[in-house]
């Protein structure tokens, strides 16, 4: 947690993503929740959860407790750094074809991932249009999903404040030049 919370931070730039993946049903529970790593033979986190089964499971079934009906979930990822473009396209696939199952896609990341390449700052924008919700974090949703270790790793609020904010910054950049530029073809 140490890395995800502190990527971009005083030249931190870890080789590693670091992705959080929450499934709640339709009364806000969480009723699944699990941590990915890239993997050592580079496996993209983004990648091994749309490849785990028991997640798939998760959103084929998800069930509120009320009564046992099955409704549509909220799927939040939470990450070090934004998807890159193929893991981009490969989130759009599963979103498209599983959009009767899903309420809200969310994708809360602290740092945007090499966006100085034009090939993710389009991931990022095909995410955005086809109804993802990208989110820079936020010092609100580090508290409420960390608390209790920003302590334990002496993380600094002001520097993580920064941070998000200059994601805040380049995304919604990306995402208004995105659509300056789409108007004007």
């Amino acid at each position: 947690m140490n890395q995800m919370l502190t990527t971009g931070i005083d030249g931190n730039l870890p080789d590693v993503t670091y992705l959080a993946v929450f499934i709640k049903n339709m009364n806000g529970e969480v009723n699944w929740e699990k941590k990915y790593q890239t993997s050592v033979q580079n496996e993209h986190p983004e990648i091994q959860m749309l490849n785990d089964d028991e997640f798939l499971d998760k959103v084929m079934k998800g069930k509120t407790k009320k009564a046992g009906k099955t409704g549509k979930v909220n799927i939040i990822l939470i990450s070090n750094y934004s998807p890159c473009r193929l893991c981009a396209e490969e989130l759009i696939d599963f979103y498209n074809g599983k959009k009767s199952l899903i309420r809200k896609f969310v994708i809360r990341f602290s740092r945007p991932y090499r966006t100085d390449e034009k090939l993710n700052r389009n991931g990022l924008r095909y995410l955005h249009g086809a109804g993802i919700t990208l989110e820079a974090m936020t010092m609100e949703s580090w508290f409420g999903m960390l608390m209790k270790y920003l302590k334990i790793y002496d993380a600094k609020p002001d520097k993580v404040m920064k941070r998000d904010n200059y994601t805040k910054k380049i995304l919604n950049e990306l995402l208004t030049d995105g659509e300056e530029s789409e108007s004007e073809s």
